[in-house]
């Protein structure tokens, strides 16, 4: 018993352990992708439409209005967001900073608040109740059993639209988007993305230039590198803390996870270099990186995960 308690002690902590690192990956390829992206709109913008972008502006301020009125209708954020994107676009800026910054306008308050929930759902549920019992006392085909049959309906749709008025919207959006996003919009970004043409020239060529290997050493080492520095100053200046249960070697591991760049990384490829040979060899450089840096990342977890002695304030 003392032993299968150990073990569950053991086990949930690691979970704990788990849980944080994940929250702060995630977190930490949110920020860096919202940071390519910007790089995307600064660098990469050939001119700029002033009347557009402030069509934009303006459509973006109207969604903003109308969330702190809390309209509910769909309908004006999805013609507001068009106008939005298409304002971007013609502006001459990068399209995808149109879909960021509609991102950060989704609602995260839900539409009813969890002790209003708890306030309002007592009513409903003994309605419900008393239709149920309504309904195994009344004969099978009688108008009063189809009535009792309607009323626990009925209740059972109340109860289900107050359950997701407790949803936070943008919770909501992204479960809804998940499954498009994972396996229609990556594998064909991928496909689209991915331009290379595989050949003992272009992997000779990659190895033996600047470009391939920059790209190489800045994904696989410099990313980690510079994770790793930046929270330690901001540990050591007292600007931040680490969470509980995340120690040095997770960071580490974090930090080689955030190479994998299969996604901004060759956008920007594709974006800074015009010419095939180098956008392969660029690309080239991407995937083995990527590659790397999986492998890094999870060994530097693993290595983590086997040391419960491990304490933040310790490398």
């Amino acid at each position: 018993m003392v032993g299968q308690r150990q073990l569950d002690t053991t086990n949930g902590r690691k979970a704990v352990q788990f849980i944080k690192v994940a929250h702060v990956f995630d977190t930490t390829i949110i920020r860096q992708g919202c940071c390519g992206i910007l790089v995307i709109a600064v660098a990469y913008t050939d001119a700029l439409d002033v009347t557009a972008l402030i069509v934009a502006i303006v459509a973006y301020a109207a969604m903003f209005g109308a969330l702190k009125l809390r309209l509910v209708s769909p309908i004006p954020y999805v013609l507001l967001g068009l106008i939005v994107w298409g304002g971007t676009y013609v502006s001459g800026i990068h399209a995808t900073i149109a879909g960021v910054m509609l991102g950060l306008l989704s609602p995260t308050r839900s539409r009813l608040s969890e002790h209003r929930f708890a306030d309002r759902v007592q009513e409903p549920i003994d309605r419900f109740q008393a239709a149920v019992q309504d309904a195994r006392q009344a004969d099978d085909g009688d108008a009063d059993a189809e009535e009792a049959e309607r009323r626990t309906q009925r209740q059972l749709g109340y109860l289900q639209e107050m359950t997701q008025a407790t949803d936070e919207p943008a919770e909501r959006l992204v479960q809804m988007l998940n499954p498009w996003v994972s396996y229609v919009v990556l594998p064909l970004f991928a496909l689209s993305a991915v331009r290379i043409h595989f050949s003992a020239d272009l992997i000779t060529d990659a190895a033996g230039s600047l470009l391939g290997l920059g790209v190489f050493a800045g994904l696989a080492f410099g990313k980690p590198l510079g994770f790793l520095s930046a929270t330690w100053l901001a540990v050591t200046l007292r600007l931040a803390e680490l969470p509980d249960a995340v120690s040095w070697r997770m960071v580490l591991g974090i930090g080689a996870l955030s190479g994998i760049g299969f996604t901004i990384s060759l956008f920007i490829a594709n974006l800074a270099f015009p010419d095939v040979q180098r956008t392969e060899m660029a690309s080239l450089a991407v995937l083995i990186a990527s590659v790397v840096s999986a492998g890094f990342g999870y060994a530097a977890l693993l290595w983590a995960s086997g040391s419960p002695d491990d304490q933040p304030s310790h490398v």
